[in-house]
């Protein structure tokens, strides 16, 4: 299980993380995370057991 853990700025600067829903696929995470960063959102993936990963 992964998701996709975005990071933007709100207009005042301060950040805004979001965690996404678990996915069963890291294949499926990782279209997610290029379709967000092409989206200008910061990304990364992380796992159940809290490791964490950039998209490739």
């Amino acid at each position: 299980m992964h998701r996709v853990v975005t990071k933007t700025r709100r207009h005042d600067g301060m950040w805004i993380i979001e965690f996404g829903p678990w996915l069963p696929s890291l294949e499926d995470a990782r279209t997610w995370a290029r379709t967000l960063q092409d989206l200008g959102y910061i990304v990364r993936l992380e796992n159940m057991r809290g490791e964490v990963e950039s998209p490739a």
